[in-house]
This record gives C-alpha cells, structure tokens and sequence, in this order.
C-alpha cells in the first residue's frame, strides 16, 4: 500500500472525488490503536468528496518517530490540516480530545465532527461508575501488566479485557473483527496515559465552525451525556446526534 506523509503524519486516501476538493480526514481513537479500523466504516460512506485515513506520527503501526509528545502532534495535525484544506476533520474518542485542545484547528478547518468523546478528563471517573452500574470485568491486573512492561502484546491484552466497555453485547462480534484487525502501539499509549490524559481539559468550543457531536447513551466508556452536560457546547453552529443501544464505536451498530 502506497501512503503519503504529511510532518510524519501517515495518510491513506481511501477515496478520492474528482468533483470537489474537500477532503474527510478520519484521525483513530487510543492512543495506541491504528486508524486501519476506520476503513471498513469510512469506505460506506456516501459523501461528497475524497476520504483520508490518518495515523498519528509513531501510532499504530506508523513507527516512524523515536519520540513521542504533544507539541509533535499538535503542530502536525495544523500542517495536515493547512495542507488539505478545504477539510473536514472527523474524531473518535481520543483524537476528539486532543482536537479540543487546539484552537487553532477552527481557523483551517470547514467542520468538526466527534464521535464518542468527552470534554475533559472527567471521563475517568465516569469509567470508575460504569464499572459498578454494570457489573463490568476489573482492568486493574491487565492495566498493572501494561505499565510494568507497555509493550505492544500487553496493549492489546488491555484492550480485549475492555471488550465489555467497548461493545454492547450485540456488537462483540464486530468488535473482535476490529480488534483483531488493528495494530496496537504501546508507547504511544503510555505516552498518553502518562501525559495527555491525566491533566485533559478541553481548550475550545467551537463559535462559528459546523459541529456534530455524535454520541451514545449506552457507551460504556464515553457515554453521550459527557458532552451534553457541557452548557458551552449548545451553540447554533453545533448539532448533537444521541444514539441509544451502541458502544464506543457506534457506527457498528
């Protein structure tokens, strides 16, 4: 597969429109997962315009940086962004979070789309609670392994043991697919871990930009009401689209 690259971000363009020049750029939730679950959702799209894929530099399976930091991504991504505009920047999960702390994306970008993320660092706490409200399987031993030894296989150990938080049991099936089609990264996840998601605070709200904010109540990691409790974020130029019966990655249901 031939990739283009943009400041060591890595792009894959699964689409491309001679009609327009607006591009879709797809960033991966974690960090520490390769955006490669994203294709199978993107390609069903029916949209005007070219779709691109994106793995952050030194994530998933784009090893092409020794060190991993904040001012690294954030630069790349505006360079990206500068590069393919007119675009719209489309997140999940993570990549939703660390989208929120670059105001600057609002000048370059046409739309912001969330999926599945949360307005601060109050979703850890939300986690704590989804763990008792449903009865769901303690991470403490896989979490312990990982940061004992956060290597690639113990990533990916962490995820299958949050199998229950990701997916409502009607989507496991979809989600093994995902999980087992998806490059894990574990240095760019104790990167974050360590750096990013401990001190997270949203640093912008949209005033202008068109906004969707897509959600599930039933998401057992990032449920909906995270952003929807947010007074900030009930603006004109901003939608919300509330789901009921999906996980973190909705659009498999």
């Amino acid at each position: 597969m031939k990739y283009k690259y943009i400041d060591n971000y890595r792009l894959n363009k699964i689409k491309s429109d001679p009609n327009t020049s607006l591009n879709w750029i797809f960033l991966p939730g974690g960090p520490g997962m390769g955006a490669e679950y994203l294709i199978d959702f993107a390609t069903k799209l029916n949209v005007p315009g070219s779709i691109i894929i994106c793995d952050f530099p030194g994530d998933g399976s784009n090893r092409n940086v020794d060190q991993i930091n904040y001012t690294l991504w954030k630069d790349g991504l505006l360079n990206l962004v500068k590069e393919l505009q007119p675009c719209i920047l489309v997140t999940h999960s993570f990549s939703g979070m660390f989208a929120l702390t670059i105001p600057e994306l609002e000048s370059y970008i046409k739309g912001l789309i969330l999926i599945s993320s949360a307005p601060n660092k109050g979703w850890m706490l939300e986690l704590a609670n989804s763990t008792k409200h449903y009865n769901l399987p303690d991470l403490s031993s896989s979490l312990k392994e990982f940061y004992k030894n956060p290597v690639d296989e113990n990533l990916k150990n962490i995820f299958y043991a949050t199998k229950a938080y990701l997916f409502l049991p009607h989507e496991i099936e979809k989600g093994n697919v995902i999980l087992e089609t998806t490059p894990f990264n574990g240095k760019s996840r104790m990167w974050a871990d360590l750096n990013f998601h401990p001190i997270y605070e949203h640093k912008w709200i949209p005033q202008t930009l068109p906004t969707l904010i897509i959600g599930s109540k039933d998401d057992r990691l990032l449920p909906s009401k995270l952003m929807e409790q947010q007074k900030g974020f009930h603006r004109p130029n901003i939608e919300f689209l509330t789901l009921q019966n999906a996980g973190h990655f909705p659009w498999i249901s």
